[in-house]
């Protein structure tokens, strides 16, 4: 099992077991075929920018907790363009890996993802307010630019609204008063239409909940 998206590819190998060491072997022939199938079509795996992990579980006697790399070691290996065996970069299941520009990890914690966007706001911000630019163009810039990064790996998180806030509240603290609008202004009206006096500005909770649905 896998998906890929142009170059890039994830390759999915489980076992009925819960059998690290078959779910490995498994896997080594499966990305030994995908390494060959990319040879024969003029392609090649770069195993510098490759890397795994194993999903497996153990139990403390009170609770599950995920198997790390001491509990269960183990490498996989693949050829690079010259054929030379290279061992593949094996990662904790709590570690992401960035993947067509957003941060997931097995264990489907977001946190290496909220801080990329959280410096994207602070660059953003920062760069703003060395400048001069119109309330128009700020404008623009907020719904073109900004609230455009932040919307983009929405389909992939399950954020609650609280930790969207808080990746907001810098933005809006510097938005809301170059803007022309007092900082305090209600959240419910920042959020609103323009039928209900509102900004129309759209919260990432919502439009992550639109995209997850779709």
């Amino acid at each position: 099992m896998g998906y890929a998206f142009v170059d890039d590819t994830d390759i999915i190998q489980s076992v009925l077991q819960d059998n690290p060491e078959e779910a490995r072997a498994q896997l080594q022939a499966a990305i030994d075929a995908w390494e060959s199938s990319l040879k024969a079509t003029c392609g090649a795996i770069v195993p510098e920018k490759t890397v795994w992990w194993l999903v497996s579980f153990k139990w403390s006697g009170n609770s599950w907790s995920y198997v790390s790399i001491q509990d269960s070691p183990g490498d996989l290996l693949v050829n690079d363009l010259h054929n030379n065996r290279k061992i593949i970069t094996r990662l904790e299941s709590g570690q992401a890996y960035e993947t067509l520009g957003v941060f997931l990890a097995p264990d489907g914690n977001s946190r290496q993802q909220i801080d990329k966007m959280a410096a994207a706001v602070t660059n953003w911000t920062d760069h703003l307010r060395t400048g001069s630019l119109t309330k128009n163009v700020i404008w623009l810039a907020l719904h073109s630019t900004i609230l455009r990064t932040l919307t983009y790996p929405t389909p992939a998180l399950r954020l609650s609204r609280i930790q969207w806030d808080a990746i907001l509240a810098p933005l809006l603290r510097y938005c809301l008063p170059v803007l022309g609008v007092c900082r305090n202004f209600p959240r419910s009206l920042v959020f609103s239409t323009l039928d209900y006096m509102g900004l129309n500005i759209q919260h990432l909770h919502t439009l992550q909940e639109i995209a997850r649905l779709k």
